[in-house]
């Protein structure tokens, strides 16, 4: 199986998601489990910070602890997110136990040996390439300090090694040209110089790759990326999926991840928002609305969150320009502050605002205005 940007401990507007990763690793577990999966590729962005919080952690020893006590060999490599000196503790104690853990070190001759996987007669040798900054490395071995070559120096120091790159795989955490972005991603590095050309990795039978949280390919259906597996921002109106590789034929298919709460954008009047069976679908997912209504839309966010609970974000995205309020009227004489106040409240709210409530601020103005302080 190839997976790729967990991103434990990430928030989503505001909104605490280690519950839906959790039940992602439940899914995860009984997927390995009845599809007699033997590996489990990680291809980075383990946690979602470089230190992450205490039941973050817990959460990844968790499903570590139970992947690996039902013999599944885990490979897993640091992404662009991940602190690779924490990552990297005790990294060749966890090897005989199954769990290969390989992240960026400081010399780049370190970085890419390949790791062989053993199945009673049969093994497949996958070759590691952590997410890389050429900033933090101190020895680059010849390689001109960008993100593209050392990635191309890694891959080819080492694809001469395997004793057959077409039945070997690689996990790659990197940006590969041609890939689509989604909103949730962080910049790898500025300018062109972070893009890494498909071609790097030919000859390679499979490379499982991570960064980007849209499931694709990249010319080739053995070059891939599985996508994150929940969403991470409303831009990932897809479906999530893992990546399943048969080594034998390198034949790879999706599977659907069958955990996760989906997002979706609605864009409709409020009236329309409130009643439209259309929308029913959407009524448990993560919902971003945005209000086509021409005039404000007075406590919208409550009449909306009493159908979709987790609406996350409103944006009113038509409304019709203010004119400027005049201080004086037509006669030249200066408006009173009600006055001034009263044409503001009818240009922007018109009817909808009430008699009451458009009194109820005209007196408040004339207390404040007379210095009474009830």
């Amino acid at each position: 199986m190839h997976t790729s940007d967990w991103h434990i401990g990430r928030r989503f507007h505001q909104v605490d998601l280690l519950d839906d990763q959790s039940r992602f690793f439940d899914w995860l577990v009984e997927f390995v489990s009845s599809e007699g999966i033997d590996g489990v590729l990680v291809a980075g962005d383990i946690f979602d910070r470089a230190s992450p919080a205490a039941d973050a952690v817990d959460l990844v020893d968790d499903v570590l602890s139970r992947l690996l006590s039902r013999r599944v060999t885990v490979v897993m490599i640091s992404g662009n997110h991940d602190s690779a000196e924490r990552l990297n503790f005790g990294s060749r104690a966890m090897d005989a136990a199954g769990l290969h853990i390989r992240t960026e070190r400081p010399v780049l001759s370190d970085v890419g040996a390949p790791i062989v996987i053993q199945r009673g007669d049969e093994s497949l040798e996958v070759l590691p390439i952590p997410y890389l900054e050429p900033a933090r490395i101190v020895d680059l071995a010849g390689a001109v300090r960008r993100h593209d070559t050392v990635v191309e120096h890694v891959v080819t120091t080492h694809i001469g090694t395997l004793t057959d790159p077409s039945r070997a795989v690689a996990v790659s955490h990197a940006f590969v040209a041609g890939g689509s972005a989604s909103d949730s991603e962080r910049q790898l590095t500025v300018g062109g110089a972070g893009t890494v050309p498909p071609s790097v990795f030919d000859g390679l039978g499979y490379v499982a790759l991570g960064h980007l949280h849209r499931p694709q390919t990249c010319g080739r259906e053995t070059l891939a990326y599985s996508g994150s597996p929940i969403p991470y921002s409303f831009s990932e109106q897809h479906d999530k999926i893992v990546k399943v590789l048969d080594t034998g034929t390198m034949i790879v298919t999706d599977a659907p991840v069958g955990a996760g709460r989906a997002v979706c954008t609605i864009e409709d009047t409020l009236d329309k928002v409130l009643a439209s069976s259309r929308y029913s679908v959407h009524e448990e997912s993560f919902v971003r609305v945005r209000l086509t209504d021409p005039d404000p839309q007075l406590g919208a966010m409550d009449r909306i969150r009493r159908r979709f609970p987790h609406c996350l974000a409103l944006e009113q995205i038509a409304l019709r320009p203010q004119s400027p309020f005049e201080s004086r009227g037509g006669d030249g004489v200066r408006k009173k502050p009600e006055e001034i106040v009263g044409d503001y409240l009818e240009e922007t709210f018109g009817d909808a605002l009430s008699v009451d409530a458009r009194s109820f601020v005209i007196d408040g103005l004339g207390t404040a205005m007379a210095g009474d302080d009830r």
